[in-house]
């Protein structure tokens, strides 16, 4: 009888991306990363018994699909550049729309899809759990339980040029900034960039601002999240630039940025953005500052009375800009 692993393809998977088990403080964040492993184990057992999971498709129609996914899921606008076959997977190279490349790899039948993160997605579950998001206007979630504090810890973990990531920062700096010295708050970035050169180096710029010109970096925020423009930022807030552009070149935000990375994954952050408090994992959407405050304020232990303030409950819109937005009421994110 012929072997019949012979006679079907096989994708080896690369395992180097994989997270390695480690002791982590949140039990939920445990079973995530078990639920991850063996997802991928099921991923490379499907692929070697029959190499993909449906019809092929063409090059052509994975670029087309690809497209249409990162603008659908991810809000991110983006250009088919080329599109070649490696083995048994489709190599789609994408433009951002600054010019920066993104590259992609999808099964052929267009089932999986392998992000810049170098992990592996269902397209199917990913869209079904997109559409699951989708919550009524004015509808908050379900909060999450949290470990109470005297004074809170948050840190909320972001991409610079995510939407979603900068969506929930203009929900979050309100709250932070309304609950002042009760809270220990910080805003940090994944372990991981999604948007190209352009976000790696205003993450950079970022960090140094917010380590070396601590006073001037919520402000600093709120001008890029309304612009994205850093260079008018850094003019308009009197953000010294001299000393800016050393920290960057001599590669102190670069070092800055790994303690983010070592604490986001750590925390077994999956995507942008995420909102850590106490050390766990907290639901944030709608992601308007009454919500953002009202989150925060039930990791207490004694609510100040700054948690009986009143702030906006207009949800931001995503993306740049000071508008909101009815309709952007999902718990997106870029994973």
């Amino acid at each position: 009888m012929a072997d019949k692993t012979k006679n079907s393809e096989e994708i080896k998977i690369d395992d180097s991306n994989m997270e390695k088990p480690r002791r982590l403080n949140n039990p939920w964040m445990l079973s995530t990363t078990v639920l991850a492993i063996i997802a991928v184990v099921l991923l490379i057992l499907t692929f070697a018994s029959s190499g993909i999971t449906g019809k092929a498709i063409s090059e052509n129609q994975a670029g087309q699909k690809t497209v249409s996914f990162v603008k659908d899921i991810y809000k991110i606008d983006v250009t088919l550049k080329d599109t070649s076959t490696e083995g048994n997977l489709y190599k789609i190279d994408l433009l951002m729309d600054d010019g920066s490349p993104v590259t992609l790899y999808t099964t052929k039948d267009f089932s999986f899809m392998k992000l810049p993160n170098g992990y592996w997605v269902s397209v199917l579950e990913v869209r079904e759990q997109a559409a699951a998001y989708q919550v009524a206007e004015g509808q908050a979630s379900t909060p999450a339980e949290v470990v109470k504090s005297d004074k809170p810890e948050v840190e909320l973990f972001v991409m610079t040029h995510c939407p979603y990531g900068t969506q929930a920062e203009k929900g979050f700096i309100p709250a932070i900034e309304a609950l002042g010295g009760t809270i220990n708050a910080k805003i940090r970035f994944v372990h991981y960039f999604m948007h190209g050169d352009v976000e790696e180096q205003e993450t950079y710029a970022e960090t140094c601002i917010r380590e070396e010109q601590s006073s001037k970096f919520i402000n600093y925020l709120k001008c890029f999240l309304e612009t994205g423009d850093s260079t008018n930022c850094v003019t308009k807030i009197g953000v010294d630039k001299t000393k800016l552009d050393s920290c960057v070149s001599s590669g102190k935000g670069k070092e800055y940025y790994e303690g983010d990375k070592t604490l986001s994954e750590g925390y077994g952050v999956r995507g942008s953005p995420t909102l850590i408090i106490n050390g766990g994992e907290a639901e944030f959407y709608p992601r308007s500052p009454s919500n953002a405050l009202s989150v925060i304020c039930s990791a207490f232990n004694t609510e100040p009375d700054q948690c009986s303030l009143e702030l906006s409950a207009d949800n931001p819109a995503t993306g740049f800009g000071t508008s909101s937005s009815s309709s952007d009421t999902t718990a997106g994110s870029c994973v």
